[in-house]
Formats: C-alpha cells, sequence, structure tokens
C-alpha cells in the first residue's frame, strides 16, 4: 500500500513539474514579426535542438536541417544538408535573426559562397568561388547593399572585372578584362549613372570605342575604330543629342560621309567621298 503511494505521489510529482511532456507538435508562427517555432502540443515556444529528416530521391531518410531555438526563435548554428550528407548551408542566428558568419557550400564539399550577417542583413567582405575551390568574386557589402570594392575572376584566376559601389549603385571606375589581361571596358561612374570618359577596346589592345557621359547620357565626341584602327565614325553630342560634325569612313579610312547636326536635326549639305578622298558630285 504504501508502495502505491509512494508512486503516486511521483507521479503527481512529475506531472507537476511538467517532467512529463507530449511528443511535440511544431509549426512556424509569428512572434514579435520573427518566424518562430511553437509547439502546438505542449503549448509553448519551443526550446531545444531540432533535427529534421526527408526522404531522398532513392527513398531513404536523411538529416534535412540541424538547428537550435529559445523561446522559439533561432539561436545559434542553423545547418542544411544535402541528400547525400555533405553540408548544403550553415548561418548563425542570433535571438530570431541572422547574425554572424554564414557559408553554402556546393555538394562536392566546396565553398560556394562565405560572408557575414549582421541583423538580417549581409554586411561586409563575402566571397564567392566556382566549384573547384578558385575565387569567383570579391564582393563588399553594408547592411545588405553593395558598398566598396568588388572584384570577379575567370576560372584561371585572371581578374574579369573591377568595379566600386556606394549604397547600391556604381560609384567610380568600372574595368574589365579579357582572359589575355587585357583591358576590355574602362568607364566611369557616378551614383549608377555613367559620367565622364568611356572607353572599349579589342582583344588585341586597339581601341574600338571612346565617348564622353553626362549623367548617364552621351555628350561630346563619340569614336569607334576598326580591330587595326582605322577611324570608323566621328560624332558629335550635346546633352543626349546629335550637335556638331558627324563622319563616317572607308575601310581604308579615308571619310566617306560628312553631315551636320544641330539640336538632333540635320543641318546644311550632305557631303559623300570616294574610297580615295574624292568628294562625289551630285
Amino acid at each position: 500500500m504504501k508502495k502505491i503511494i509512494l508512486n503516486l505521489l511521483i507521479l503527481s510529482t512529475l506531472v507537476l513539474t511538467g517532467c512529463f511532456k507530449k511528443e511535440p507538435i511544431l509549426e512556424i508562427r509569428m512572434k514579435k514579426g520573427i518566424e518562430a517555432t511553437f509547439d502546438v502540443a505542449n503549448n509553448k515556444w519551443h526550446t531545444g535542438t531540432l533535427e529534421i529528416n526527408d526522404v531522398s530521391s532513392s527513398g531513404t531518410k536523411y538529416l534535412k536541417e540541424k538547428y537550435t531555438t529559445i523561446n522559439g526563435l533561432n539561436d545559434g548554428l542553423y545547418e542544411v544538408f544535402f541528400e547525400n550528407g555533405q553540408l548544403l548551408s550553415k548561418e548563425t542566428f542570433k535571438i530570431g535573426e541572422l547574425n554572424g558568419p554564414a557559408e553554402f557550400y556546393y555538394e562536392n564539399g566546396q565553398v560556394l559562397v562565405k560572408g557575414t550577417y549582421k541583423m538580417n542583413e549581409i554586411d561586409g567582405l563575402t566571397k564567392s568561388y566556382y566549384n573547384t575551390g578558385q575565387l569567383l568574386t570579391n564582393k563588399t557589402f553594408k547592411m545588405g547593399q553593395l558598398d566598396g570594392l568588388y572584384e570577379s575572376y575567370y576560372e584561371n584566376g585572371q581578374l574579369k572585372t573591377k568595379k566600386t559601389y556606394k549604397m547600391g549603385e556604381k560609384d567610380g571606375l568600372y574595368e574589365s578584362y579579357y582572359k589575355n589581361e587585357q583591358l576590355k571596358v574602362k568607364e566611369t561612374y557616378k551614383m549608377g549613372q555613367l559620367d565622364g570618359l568611356y572607353e572599349s577596346y579589342y582583344e588585341n589592345g586597339q581601341v574600338s570605342f571612346k565617348a564622353t557621359y553626362k549623367t548617364g547620357i552621351p555628350d561630346g565626341l563619340i569614336e569607334e575604330f576598326s580591330y587595326n584602327g582605322k577611324p570608323l565614325s566621328k560624332r558629335t553630342f550635346k546633352m543626349g543629342e546629335k550637335d556638331g560634325p558627324t563622319e563616317y569612313y572607308h575601310e581604308n579610312g579615308q571619310v566617306r560621309l560628312k553631315i551636320t547636326y544641330k539640336r538632333g536635326r540635320l543641318v546644311g549639305s550632305r557631303k559623300e567621298y570616294y574610297e580615295n578622298g574624292q568628294l562625289k558630285q551630285k
């Protein structure tokens, strides 16, 4: 009889102290504007480590996600896995927000992206890689926006592009390169718009196009050249409109056509020339 009474006392104590818990039934709910994990079965926000399994395409069970919550909010390392067990991503949470280092991976185990979050926004230097491990990009972020130096690379390690951002917009010098290290494009931006000299080049180093821009529109002389350096055209713009002399050239570099524009309209006479430089008679 005493043993039965003792067992009843232990049972009642376990119930009162919550040591007997129902198997968790979890669902995602909003908590102060943040997604959180709620334990419906026990009627409270979940605290602890969670492991979520899934079934692969071959029908076998595998660990898909692993993370920790405190009072329903993600806090600590959050890991996601491929079907083969290889890590797909790992991110760091603090009180429900992304805060800290984050890494994403290819299925072969190579790092895909490596960066840092601050208050749910990507912040600081972020690097991405080819699946061979070779560096693909270097990007600098400030509270979710590109801000600072941006570099991209060919798979052989050669620099492909180099530019600078300010508050998410291109700002400053932009350069791109061919695989042979030859300069391909050189241009200047101001708050996301072309502003200043623009030059593009053929792979042999010869200039192919040269122009001047002001707040995103052509303003000044625009020149085009052939692969061997001979002129193809010269045009003059003012605030985006043709304004001034325009010349087009034969393949041998001789002037083919001369015309003049004023505020976008053709003015004056039109002069055409033969390849030997002789003026065509009307």
